[in-house]
């Protein structure tokens, strides 16, 4: 599972070489900063997901069954540049314009709190299951409810529902789910703040309608395998999905202890020093 994980950072930072110099030839002397952040993932890859040292129970055997825990076994790409099916992710001009601003503030001007992870709030479903940090799925019969280790975000999703209700913005949209088969399909819309999909900044708008497809595969061991669809007509213009896969990891269900506060303190701290040196 770590040699999928390795190869797919190989062809990650691939992507990331070829959209520095197609899409935002400005930040071409960055490359280095694209290429250091890839090692760093490679690193905390292995140190994050290390193998078991027990032997795993495993998970029901009910394929419509996906509660427990699970933890991504690869490195999100630091940029997409190609959908699932390999076709060139259609961005609009206002799309690549956000991403190249967001690229200049992480790669040049280094804001420390540019997206809303650092400022300690729920970043929505794109950014939140890309990160190497484990995740539990609670599920009843009417709704399921995933917990997550990083941002402390919960996020839930009530069951035969037919769409999102048309609540409140929430910093996770608001959600319906539904089964098909053995695959669970949740929509979710009605966002609160633009997203990020990616963590060079491939944005999304706070009126994108994100459709997630999970079943459990077998392919590498037991696995949860997540199809994500963005359909955005601001930003994109066509709908288009990536896929992902997550490590049953029923050893790794007790959480370790995450200070986001502290982080976004630090983030905090960090821009107050950079506005005091640019004055």
């Amino acid at each position: 599972m770590l040699a999928l994980a390795l190869a797919f950072l190989a062809c990650a930072s691939g992507q990331t070489r070829a959209a520095a110099q197609t899409t935002s030839p400005s930040l071409a002397p960055e490359e280095k900063a694209r290429q250091e952040e890839a090692a760093r993932m490679e690193a905390h890859l292995r140190a994050a997901v290390p193998p078991p040292e027990i032997v795993l129970p495993p998970p029901p055997a009910d394929p419509k069954r996906i509660d427990g825990t699970w933890i991504m076994d690869q490195v999100t790409p630091l940029h997409m540049t190609h959908d699932a099916s390999g076709h060139d992710i259609p961005m609009t001009d206002a799309a690549n314009a956000i991403l190249q601003a967001r690229q200049r503030a992480v790669y040049v001007d280094h804001d420390p709190i540019v997206a809303t992870g650092p400022q300690c709030l729920p970043p929505g479903q794109p950014w939140q299951f890309g990160l190497l940090t484990p995740f539990q799925i609670l599920q009843t019969p009417d709704s399921v409810t995933f917990v997550f280790s990083e941002y402390h975000t919960v996020w839930s999703a009530p069951l035969g529902v037919a769409s999102p209700a048309a609540g409140p913005r929430q910093y996770m949209g608001q959600s319906a789910g539904r089964w098909e088969g053995d695959t669970l399909v949740i929509e979710t819309s009605t966002y609160k703040l633009p997203l990020w999909l990616e963590p060079d900044g491939m944005p999304a708008s706070k009126d994108a309608r994100v459709t997630m497809h999970l079943r459990r595969i077998s392919d590498h061991g037991p696995e949860l395998e997540i199809a994500t669809t963005i359909d955005d007509p601001e930003m994109f213009h066509a709908p288009w999905t990536y896929v992902h896969t997550y490590a049953w990891r029923p050893d790794m269900e007790v959480f370790e202890e995450y200070d986001c506060e502290a982080q976004a303190a630090s983030a905090a701290q960090g821009q107050a020093l950079k506005t005091k040196e640019q004055h």
